[in-house]
C-alpha cells in the first residue's frame, strides 16, 4: 500500500519528501511480525523527518493493550518472533517469581506439574521478551508513549476509533497526555 501510494521505494526507503503520512494505530497483533512493522515505522519516522516529511504512527487500542499485559489478541507468532536464545532461562525465571508471588499470597500453594504446564502454554518462549518490548522503557513501549493517539493536520482530524463524549471539552493534548 504505501508502495502504490507513492510513499515508499521497492526497498522500503520513504520517498514521500514532506508528506505527512498518518497510520492510525493498530499495527500491534495481525500477524506474527509486529516487530518488523513497527521497526519499519521507526526508520520511515526517520526518513520522513530527515526528508521534511513526517510519519505519525497513532496509537491504537492494540498498542494500549501489549502495553498494558492484555494478550488477548496477541498472534501466537508474535512470540515465536521475539523468543530470544535465552528464552528459557527467562521464562524460568519469571516462573520462579510467579510462584513465589503465589506462594505468599497462600502458603499451601503448590506448584505441581499439571499447574507448570498449563502455566507454560499461557506463558510461551518468547513471552518474557514479548513483555519487555512492549514495557514502556521496551523497544516498542517506549516509541509507542512518544506517539499521539490524536493529531490535528490543517482542519483534518485524525485518530484510532472515536473519542468520548465525556472528553469532548478536552484538547487534544489533554487527550494526548491521558493516553
Amino acid at each position: 500500500m504505501l508502495s502504490d501510494a507513492g510513499i515508499i521505494n521497492p526497498r522500503g526507503n520513504w520517498i514521500a519528501g514532506d508528506t505527512h503520512f498518518v497510520q492510525l494505530g493498530d499495527l500491534a497483533d495481525r500477524g506474527p511480525d509486529t516487530d518488523k512493522v513497527i521497526e519499519h515505522m521507526m526508520k520511515l519516522q526517520r526518513q520522513a523527518k530527515a526528508s521534511g516529511g513526517r510519519v505519525h504512527a497513532l496509537i491504537g487500542n492494540y498498542e494500549v493493550m501489549n502495553m498494558l499485559g492484555d494478550m488477548r489478541y496477541v498472534h501466537p507468532g508474535e512470540y515465536v518472533a521475539l523468543r530470544s536464545l535465552n528464552a528459557r532461562k527467562l521464562r524460568g525465571d519469571y516462573y520462579e517469581r510467579e510462584v513465589a508471588r503465589l506462594r505468599e499470597l497462600d502458603e499451601g500453594f503448590t506448584a505441581d506439574k499439571v499447574f507448570r504446564d498449563q502455566w507454560q502454554e499461557v506463558h510461551p518462549l518468547g513471552f518474557v521478551e514479548h513483555r519487555i518490548a512492549w514495557h514502556s522503557t521496551g523497544n516498542f513501549g517506549a516509541w509507542v508513549i512518544q506517539n499521539n493517539a490524536i493529531i490535528k493536520i490543517n482542519r483534518t482530524l485524525f485518530l484510532h476509533g472515536g473519542v468520548s463524549p465525556s472528553l469532548l471539552a478536552s484538547s487534544i493534548t489533554e487527550i494526548n497526555s491521558q493516553i
